[in-house]
């Protein structure tokens, strides 16, 4: 035989080889497209596009909300007491155990209020006083001061 046909024949075995496996490649591809459109409830390609394009519009329309009523919260938050500040004391050598307090509740801008128990064997008395940039107008007592530290570092002792 001539070595041009042995090269011929071999290159037209490969070549059936090959459309064989390429059939075979979209047969197998053809069944999973097929399978993956009924099982959707949809028979046309167009249709299942469609479909996911308006689903895809519905969820960005959802994300645009979701954002505008973020910034809204995030700009409200910003009046949220959130810094709490407790100090526990004792100020009176009469009384036993650490009944009185100084609490402090400040927002994320240093303003807020303080609200102090003073606690006796006479009775109780809560006074409040105004704080702006973590200080007061007022006369702050040691325990207030800490009270508003504590606030401010994020009451770590």
């Amino acid at each position: 035989m001539q070595p041009l046909l042995i090269v011929s024949l071999v290159l037209t075995v490969l070549a059936l080889i090959l459309s064989a496996w390429n059939f075979w490649s979209a047969r197998r591809n053809l069944a999973w497209i097929q399978k993956l459109f009924t099982e959707t409830g949809h028979e046309q390609f167009g249709e299942v596009l469609l479909s996911h394009q308006r689903q895809l519009r519905r969820d960005q329309e959802s994300l645009k909300a979701l954002d505008e009523r973020l910034k809204q919260v995030e700009g409200q938050s910003v009046f949220l007491l959130n810094q709490v500040g407790l100090v526990r004391y004792n100020p009176f050598s009469d009384s036993g155990g650490n009944m009185s307090f100084s609490l402090a509740l400040i927002n994320d801008n240093g303003d807020g209020a303080i609200i102090t128990g003073l606690h006796s064997r006479e009775g109780m008395r809560m006074y409040s006083k105004s704080v702006k940039n973590y200080k007061s107008d007022q006369v702050l007592t040691d325990e207030e001061i800490e009270a508003v530290d504590r606030a401010r570092r994020g009451n770590k002792s």
